[in-house]
């Protein structure tokens, strides 16, 4: 008992000497936190009942969970607790796939661009260049890409996983499926280099004008394979329309093998298909029902569409956005009750689910309403909860940077808060939360900060 005694000691001194602001914060008396609230607009009653929980830590040893609930006087608790056992979250990576095309590159070493494949990159205009360029020497073109390549190269990257289990993680070459004609538009400027023996020792490929993007990081990973709605933009963010076989959602099966799943691209086919004029914003799976929810752009309106994932029918269209044709959807607040999609001035909709699943709009908001807010909104921090009538917001304040004595700047993120609460007259409320716990910011190095744990750590509750 004295020797366990002894060593519990030694740890706590030892942490503390690691975390010597926490430590010596804690060591004060402020491992109670406490939260100053700031009215900055509307009616502070109609956000009574409303919970915002915010969980931090220090180094994985120090945990801070905090809670506070607007009433007649604003109620804040906070737990804190100590583990000797450093207590990092599992970081587990989910499923994925993404399409991507790379002409934009630069590489160095000793290149054989004999070796065409083995490099997964559009080599043929290097090649072309690297024929007229002298031993010792660099040599720079401005070439059209569509002398080189009738299609666009186009790769997935593919990633199944089963928990920590990988089951597939692999490169493919879909060039042959996704026939993306190159536009005669698209001038690349390549320059390359030899050595004075003559072997290429780098090069580099940039796109002058006409670039694309293609993307398809939309998608669904299901148990029986994986969907993705491919949409392409050029270099001033305008679509660009694709053949007609390839617009719209395309579906990749997988099969059973003895080591889990594994794509069949030789099956791979569309399943949704979309006329050459609809621009795809968003893909993904409803959380609650086997059915996709598409997001589109059509005639400079947003749409969502849903569909059954196992007929591909369409069951219900609706109409988010008119005269949108500046719009871009900043992202989709997803959750088992609800949806809030947000687009790129600030202005979000709200669709409830309806008994039969579907959804229902309920109202538009604006989360740029309050200025203050909306100067520097963390949209990807955001959380919200629904109570049938108010539309409850809380995100994180900006946050607070710090400059070096190299003159560099280090930023460490803010654990004080903003809530909103909306109804279908617009904003009712907003306020402003500041968390004692961002007093302490080291001017060391950001492994000694307070910071928030990994998963969820800000959610909003109607109680």
């Amino acid at each position: 008992m004295k020797k366990s005694l002894i060593l519990i000691i030694c740890l706590f001194v030892l942490s503390a000497g690691i975390f010597y602001f926490a430590s010596s914060w804690v060591s004060e008396g402020k491992e109670a936190i406490s939260v100053e609230e700031t009215v900055l607009y509307g009616d502070r009653n109609a956000a009574e009942g409303i919970t915002v929980r915010n969980q931090i830590h220090c180094g994985f040893h120090m945990f801070w969970d905090t809670e506070y609930t607007v009433d007649r006087e604003l109620a804040v608790k906070t737990h804190y607790r100590y583990s000797q056992v450093l207590q990092r979250e599992d970081e587990i990576r989910p499923s994925d796939m993404q399409l991507y095309t790379y002409i934009n590159y630069a590489m160095s070493g000793t290149i054989d661009l004999s070796d065409q494949k083995s490099y997964e990159l559009p080599l043929l205009a290097a090649a072309d260049v690297a024929e007229r360029t002298p031993s010792g020497e660099t040599h720079e073109e401005l070439l059209s890409l569509a002398d080189y390549y009738q299609f666009y190269p186009v790769s997935m990257d593919l990633y199944l996983s089963e928990g920590r289990k990988i089951l597939y993680n692999e490169q493919k070459d879909l060039a042959d499926y996704f026939k993306i004609p190159v536009s005669q538009d698209h001038k690349v400027r390549v320059s390359v280099t030899k050595d004075k023996n003559g072997s290429v020792s780098y090069i580099d490929q940039t796109s002058e004008r006409g670039d694309i993007n293609i993307s398809a990081g939309s998608a669904v990973i299901a148990a029986g394979g994986g969907y993705c709605a491919v949409s392409v933009t050029n270099d001033i963010g305008n679509q660009v329309q694709l053949p007609e076989n390839l617009s719209g959602i395309h579906f990749l099966p997988f099969s059973e093998t003895k080591d889990g799943l594994e794509p069949s691209f030789q099956e791979m086919r569309r399943v949704y298909p979309l006329s050459k004029n609809v621009r795809v914003l968003r893909l993904m799976k409803d959380p609650e029902e086997e059915r996709l929810l598409l997001f589109t752009k059509e005639n400079d309106t947003i749409l969502l569409s849903v569909i059954n994932m196992n007929t591909m029918e369409l069951i219900q269209k609706t109409e988010l956005g008119k005269d949108a044709a500046e719009l871009e959807l900043w992202d989709v607040k997803k959750y088992d009750s609800f949806l809030v999609p947000v687009f790129s001035d600030y202005h979000f909709t709200l669709l409830s689910r309806d008994s039969d699943g579907l959804f229902r709009m309920e109202f538009t908001g604006n989360l740029g309403e309050d200025k203050a807010i909306a100067e520097k909104f963390q949209l990807q921090d955001a959380v919200m909860d629904y109570d049938g009538v108010r539309l409850a917001v809380a995100v994180y304040q900006p946050y607070t940077s710090f400059r070096q004595s190299s003159g560099e700047y280090q930023y460490f993120s803010s654990h004080s808060t903003y809530l909103m609460v909306f109804d279908r007259a617009g904003l009712l409320y907003a306020g402003k939360y500041d968390q004692s716990s961002d007093e302490l910011i080291p001017e060391v190095s950001s492994d000694k900060s307070l910071r928030a744990v990994d998963k969820n750590p800000l959610t909003v509750r109607f109680e």
